[in-house]
C-alpha cells in the first residue's frame, strides 16, 4: 500500500468558511478524488501552517506527496506563507514525487528559486479554457492519454512569472502562460498544475457563489458565468478530468 502525504495550503480561517457554507476542504477534495481512483492508499494530512507542527512529521516514510490549493499570495510573504515554502524546501529533500496544485505549485516554485505573481491577463474563476500542451507535455507522463487541448476546473488570481531552473513548460493557455511544469529539485521530482483536476465543476459553481459580490459587477454576469460551468460539467467526466491524477498515482 502506497502511502501519501497531503498537504494543506489553506489557513484555518479560509477552511472554517469553507466548511461553515457546506463546501468541502480543498484536501478533503484530494481525499475523495484519491480514493475513487485507487481505494489502495493510506492517506495521511498535514497542515505546515501550525508552529512546531514539524517535529511531529517523518517525511522519509512517504511515496508521494500533494500540495493542495490555498487562498494565499506568495508575494504577500506573510507569516503562513513563509512557513509554507520553508517546509516546501524540507519536502524537497525527503519526498522523491511531488504534485502541486494551485497554491501548491506557486508555494513549489517560490520554493525551488522562481517567483509568483497576480495574474497580468486577469483570474481564472472555476473553470481553464482551452490548456494546450506543449511538445514537453505531449510526451510528459502526466498527460498520457489525455487530450491536446482541454479544459478544467481553476480558480486563481496569480501565476507564476518566473520558472525554477531546468524547469519544462507542460502546458498554457491565454490566461496563464505556466498552465503546468515539471522540474526537479534537490531529492525530488515534482509535477505543478495551476488548475484543479481534483475538483468537480458543483465545487467551482460552489466557489463562484460563496466570491459572488467579489467577482461579478451584476446577477446577469455571475448567472452566465455559472451557465458556463453547469456546460463544462455536462461535457467532463471524472476519468477525463482527473487523468492527472491517475497518472501520477501510476506514477509513484
Amino acid at each position: 500500500m502506497k502511502k501519501i502525504l497531503v498537504v494543506e495550503g489553506n489557513t484555518k480561517e479560509n477552511n472554517l468558511e469553507l466548511i461553515s457554507n457546506n463546501i468541502e476542504t480543498h484536501t478533503q477534495s484530494i481525499h475523495n478524488s484519491l480514493k475513487k481512483l485507487n481505494s489502495n492508499l493510506e492517506l495521511d494530512q498535514f497542515d505546515p501552517s501550525i508552529k512546531d507542527n514539524l517535529n511531529k512529521l517523518d517525511l522519509d516514510k512517504y511515496d508521494g506527496l500533494i500540495w493542495s490549493g490555498g487562498n494565499g499570495h506568495i508575494y504577500e510573504n506573510d507569516y503562513e506563507t513563509k512557513l509554507q515554502v520553508e517546509f516546501m524546501k524540507s519536502c524537497f529533500k525527503k519526498v522523491d514525487k511531488i504534485l502541486a496544485i494551485c497554491w501548491g505549485m506557486q508555494v513549489a516554485v517560490k520554493a525551488a528559486e522562481g517567483d509568483v505573481r497576480k495574474s497580468i491577463k486577469g483570474p481564472n474563476i472555476g473553470v481553464s479554457l482551452q490548456i494546450e500542451l506543449t511538445d514537453e507535455g505531449k510526451l510528459h507522463p502526466m498527460y498520457k492519454e489525455k487530450k491536446n487541448n482541454f479544459n478544467s476546473p481553476a480558480f486563481n488570481f496569480d501565476e507564476v512569472s518566473k520558472l525554477p531552473h531546468n524547469t519544462n513548460c507542460l502546458s498554457f493557455n491565454n490566461i496563464n502562460k505556466f498552465q503546468s511544469i515539471s522540474f526537479k529539485f534537490d531529492k525530488s521530482e515534482v509535477w505543478a498544475v495551476q488548475y484543479h483536476p481534483e475538483f468537480d465543476y458543483d465545487k467551482m459553481i460552489d466557489l463562484a457563489t460563496l466570491k459572488k459580490n467579489e467577482l461579478f459587477d451584476n446577477d446577469l454576469k455571475f448567472n452566465n458565468h455559472v451557465k458556463l460551468l453547469e456546460e463544462e460539467k455536462k461535457s467532463s467526466s471524472d476519468n477525463v478530468r482527473m487523468k492527472e491524477l491517475q497518472n501520477w498515482i501510476n506514477f509513484i
